[in-house]
């Protein structure tokens, strides 16, 4: 056992992603300062951060610092299952919130009787359902996971069921990206300036342009974090190289990259789970208030307890 910088770097982001998020949805519960952002989605999508922070990445600490799984081949399996299960909640409640943010600008006259609350929960509902569904199948067919040795972590192995995960992937994945470039891209049009006007205008709605071009920006990170690791995974699927046959329990997926590139790049996108909190502290004055008052809140109350 020995602790390496590695470890170190796992742990400190294990830790703002709990931390992280648990302020987020304090902000969002325990306030009234997140007004133009929808409650449902941002709920769906920081809930799935946090299970992240919760049950994938503080396991990675210890499997740093003995150099191998340790936990068996059985939670390798489960835990690559649901690592899945939240990225996918992640990046769905994602689209959906820059959905709303869409409609609030596109149509604001339309938008209470689009966005209902009703509606809201059905989605993330829907969110969750298809994050599990995706997931299904091969968690109780005929499939294991991969001990993914250089960051840490345990992924889904696809290859024994390429056409199954080709074909969910491009149902489950495509809809959502499509969506969030569209709902994101309408900033840079000639419209949404004439909206943005108009919004200025009312004293009410004059933060909506700004939460929207917050989310675009969150968006944009998202994509940032996770788009080296992609590539580099692309990269290394297309390359022709004999079968590699691992006889560890749990296997171990093969690389061609250098240990540590697959390593910090993979961590960059599962820290993208806590970049968030980040952005809406510089980003967002009524998140710092809400900050301000959970500080108060807290602080009052220890003061009572003292006394």
């Amino acid at each position: 056992m020995a602790f390496s910088f590695d470890t170190v770097v796992i742990f400190v982001i294990s830790m703002a992603i709990i931390v992280g998020n648990i302020l987020i949805l304090l902000v969002l519960f325990c306030t009234e300062q997140l007004t133009h952002v929808n409650k449902y989605f941002l709920a769906s999508l920081t809930t799935s951060d946090l299970c992240i922070g919760f049950f994938i990445a503080p396991f990675s600490i210890w499997t740093s610092m003995f150099d191998r799984w340790i936990y068996g081949e059985h939670f390798c399996h489960i835990e690559a299952h649901l690592a899945a299960i939240f990225w996918i909640a992640s990046i769905y409640s994602q689209t959906w919130l820059s959905i709303d943010h869409y409609v609030a600008i596109r149509k604001p006259d339309r938008y209470e009787s689009v966005m209902t609350r009703t509606r809201s929960a059905c989605w993330v509902v829907f969110i969750w359902l298809a994050a599990v569904c995706f997931c299904c199948p091969p968690l109780f067919g005929v499939n294991e996971a991969w001990y993914y040795s250089a960051p840490f972590v345990c992924i889904i192995n696809w290859n024994l069921q390429k056409a199954y995960f080709i074909t969910a992937g491009l149902l489950i994945i495509v809809p959502p990206v499509i969506a969030l470039m569209i709902s994101n891209l309408y900033i840079f049009t000639w419209k949404y300036r004439q909206k943005r006007v108009i919004f200025e205008k009312s004293e009410e709605l004059s933060s909506r342009p700004e939460v929207y071009f917050m989310n675009f920006v969150v968006c944009l990170v998202y994509f940032m974090a996770w788009f080296p690791w992609c590539m580099l995974e692309l990269y290394e699927t297309l390359q022709v190289s004999p079968p590699v046959v691992s006889h560890k329990v749990p296997p171990e997926m093969p690389t061609m990259a250098p240990q540590q590139v697959h390593f910090y790049l993979m961590w960059l996108a599962i820290g993208n789970s806590f970049w968030k909190f980040v952005l809406y502290v510089i980003m967002d004055h009524d998140f710092r208030i809400g900050l301000k008052i959970i500080y108060a809140k807290m602080a009052c109350s220890r003061w009572s307890n003292a006394s």
